[in-house]
């Protein structure tokens, strides 16, 4: 990060922090006032429906009384004169007051007279809970205990919600006693919400709470935390509006109707523009100091930085350290730039020393993983070399020629002959399983030639070009790594392969280095086994693996050896260190580790302490062979 932009950084926090302030104020004090005046504007028109429909009611029950206080009333509750109704209840009744229902139910609750229209067509509208028998259910029991009272409310009918009132029968004196009541409604249809928005200003829509649907776009959820919770619900929508939702009782005190009111009034949107009008100045103000603070600072500090800053940045990228900056200045940045060009003389001096010794250390560390890995080759050549020696000493050849001298003398006797010829003849069988054996031993002394040779070409490719891939089947390479253990330690143990190996099948891999290291893993279990002082076995298996760099082959070299102290798990691949003492050579494990991390793996250990044997792990890619 440059230093003109840490200014820059600087400056914008300072200017920020005091913006953020002013936000906070703005968005947290003065913002929120203007979103609760909103809200309490949307419920605010909530009860405004309310009250508009408890009005509505009071004005009902009002006209209901003027019928149910009246003598002639009274009179017919008791003698059902058919005049009565002829004389006061036409059509005309129902569409002047815009009622949708009349009924006069004696005490008992039988009905005197019932009509219940829709207007204007005056056609029959049904009332499920009023029949011929008077109210039914939960209505009558309100109309039985609430005789004498009088009450009104909203009721589902059929036909949707009604505004019901029932008002007892009395004289027109108020006198009773009560001989029953009557009941007059009104449907909550399209000519009366009309009628409400235009009283309160105010868009209401009403469901009845058994018909509260999915279509409906409201939410089951709502219901309950209504129920719950009583009051009302409000919600912000997605264009701005607030959403008010209420539950509205019915003449049992049940609810029986959801009401719901959007408000849009634009005090938000109102208040926001003031915010963001605050907001806009605020930032001028900090655009404008930050352009003069920026002016002036680049001035006096940032440009002489620019010229130093290039020529660092002109050294990392070129990696000349021979260029000086030579800045002519007696302030503190000239005092930094003639620092810098001495720092710069020394480094490149030093950089030159490391890179002669760096090459020496090289040199001397890949000398001695290939001499260690040709003296894990030579191993079994001289193992060889010696058999057939031994071979060649165990010949009778000086034997045979003796008899045969003494074939070639006159006058041996037949039987002499005899025995002579019978030597002969068994010697010669002698000679040539000798040589058959030899035979054997020299091959086994030519394959140990031809790995030390590709030892020594790998050695000398390793500087030339990238190693070939090749297929390599993990089961035919361990047997082969077995060969190149050393006979005497070949005898310490017994070879196990598990069957993942042949499951494995082939991978496309740089055979020679993974022969190398299969060989260095079985003798270094061979030698913890001889350590313990008796004979093991040694277990190689494998398995594909997916890991997060793609899938890996997992091979286990598993010895019941000596075994390894938990301290010493990562020490073992380091170079120098041995944990057979002294006669160790600490190059194999640690060649071994390298070779494993140039194939693209990893070579690690575990052991449960000392006398617990141990396995060496070995990852591969698991390049498929083709």
């Amino acid at each position: 990060m440059s230093l003109r932009l840490k200014i820059i950084l600087i400056l914008v926090a300072v200017f920020a922090v005091y913006a953020a302030i002013d936000v906070a104020v703005l968005r947290l004090a003065i913002l929120p006032e203007f979103e609760a005046l909103e809200l309490r504007e949307a419920i605010d028109d909530m009860e405004r429906v309310e009250s508009v429909l408890r009005r509505e009611e009071s004005q009902l029950a009002a006209f209901c009384m003027d019928w149910s206080f009246w003598d002639d009333s009274y009179a017919f509750v008791a003698d059902r004169n058919s005049q009565f109704i002829a004389s006061n209840i036409t059509d005309s009744t129902f569409l002047d007051n815009k009622l949708n229902l009349i009924y006069y139910l004696a005490a008992d609750g039988a009905v005197a007279y019932g009509a219940a229209h829709l207007l204007p067509s005056m056609r029959p509208a049904r009332i499920d809970d009023i029949g011929p028998e008077g109210p039914r259910g939960p209505l009558r029991a309100i109309f039985r205990q609430r005789l004498e009272q009088g009450f009104s409310g909203l009721w589902l009918s059929g036909h949707g919600p009604i505004m019901l009132t029932f008002q007892p029968i009395l004289t027109s004196k108020k006198q009773g006693p009560v001989r029953g009541m009557v009941v007059m409604g009104r449907f909550l249809n399209k000519d009366m919400l009309a009628a409400l928005a235009e009283q309160t200003k105010v868009r209401a829509r009403f469901w009845p709470l058994d018909g509260v649907t999915e279509k409906d776009k409201l939410i089951a959820g709502d219901l309950a935390v209504l129920r719950r919770d009583g009051g009302k619900l409000t919600r912000r929508l997605a264009d701005g509006s607030i959403e008010v939702l209420s539950l509205l009782a019915g003449l049992d005190g049940r609810p029986v109707l959801l009401a719901r009111t959007v408000n849009k009034r634009g005090i938000i949107e109102q208040g926001a523009a003031a915010v963001g009008y605050a907001l806009a100045s605020t930032l001028a103000a900090v655009v404008i100091m930050l352009a003069l603070l920026l002016v002036l600072l680049n001035r006096t500090v940032v440009s002489p930085l620019a010229r130093l800053t290039a020529h660092m940045v002109d050294l990392g990228q070129t990696d000349d350290l021979s260029k000086r900056l030579r800045l002519k200045r007696d302030d503190e940045l000239g005092a930094m730039a003639n620092e810098f060009d001495r720092l710069a003389q020394r480094l490149l001096e030093a950089r030159q020393s490391l890179v002669e010794k760096s090459y020496v250390s090289g040199q001397a560390d890949m000398t001695a993983g290939v001499l260690h890995n040709v003296g894990n080759a030579l191993a079994p050549l001289l193992f060889g070399l010696n058999q057939s020696l031994d071979g060649l000493r165990a010949m009778p050849l000086g034997n045979m020629a003796r008899a045969a001298g003494q074939l070639a003398e006159d006058g041996l006797e037949p039987a002499r002959r005899g025995q002579l010829l019978e030597y002969l003849s068994l010697a010669q069988d002698d000679v040539r399983q000798c040589v058959a054996a030899l035979e054997a031993d020299l091959q086994t002394v030519l394959a140990g030639v031809g790995r030390l040779e590709r030892i020594l070409k790998e050695a000398t490719d390793v500087r030339r070009a990238e190693r070939p891939l090749e297929p390599v089947w993990l089961d035919h390479l361990t047997r082969e790594a077995f060969s190149m253990v050393a006979p005497g330690l070949q005898s310490r143990f017994a070879l196990r392969l598990g069957p993942g190996l042949e499951r494995v099948g082939a991978i496309r891999a740089h055979r020679m280095p993974l022969l190398q290291i299969m060989g260095n893993l079985l003798t270094n279990a061979a030698e913890a086994i001889a350590r313990g002082g008796a004979t093991g076995t040694v277990t190689v298996d494998a398995d594909r693996e997916e890991h997060e760099r793609g899938p890996l082959v997992h091979l286990r070299v598993s010895d019941d050896g000596a075994g390894i102290a938990a301290d010493q798990l990562d020490l073992i691949f380091q170079r120098g260190f041995s944990g057979k003492g002294a006669g160790g050579s600490g190059l194999g494990l640690h060649w071994s580790a390298n070779a494993a991390m140039s194939l693209g793996g990893r070579l690690y250990a575990h052991s449960e302490g000392p006398g617990q044997g141990a396995t060496f792990h070995l990852l591969l890619p698991a390049g498929e062979s083709s």
